[in-house]
């Protein structure tokens, strides 16, 4: 779990620019359930902010990351 904060904390930083502009936190997209433990994209707040490309590119393959 701190890994993928450290890693969602990461990528926010390399697009600050959009998160600072929203006034968002990636970990707003992210949707942690506990049991069992399932990592989500919270569609709800992009659908309201839609995230850049290339940015939903890296936060898809960090979620798929865990899956693998």
């Amino acid at each position: 779990m701190d890994n993928l904060l450290r890693e969602l904390e990461v990528i926010e930083t390399e697009h600050k620019e959009f998160f600072e502009k929203n006034n968002l936190k990636l970990s707003q997209y992210i949707i942690i359930s506990k049991k069992p433990v399932m990592i989500r994209f919270n569609s709800a707040v992009d659908n309201k902010y839609r995230l850049p490309n290339e940015i939903m590119k890296e936060v898809d393959k960090l979620i798929m990351s865990y899956y693998s």
